[in-house]
């Protein structure tokens, strides 16, 4: 047990992205970018969005 070294593990699950690595460190091991709960179409609804209010416009 005395060669072993434990060392603590942070985690930061922001909305833009989860950051991970050890405690004590400069800057995280690792960034992933968070995609959990973003819609998947939401450029076609913009579009469509856009579309229909110009319909109405130059109604």
């Amino acid at each position: 047990m005395d060669n072993c070294r434990t060392g603590a593990v942070v985690i930061d699950t922001g909305t833009g992205c989860c950051k991970a690595g050890f405690a004590g460190q400069q800057s995280p091991k690792s960034v992933l970018g968070s995609w959990v709960g973003r819609p998947t179409e939401q450029s076609f609804k913009t579009k469509s969005a856009c579309i229909e209010l110009k319909c109405i416009w130059d109604y």
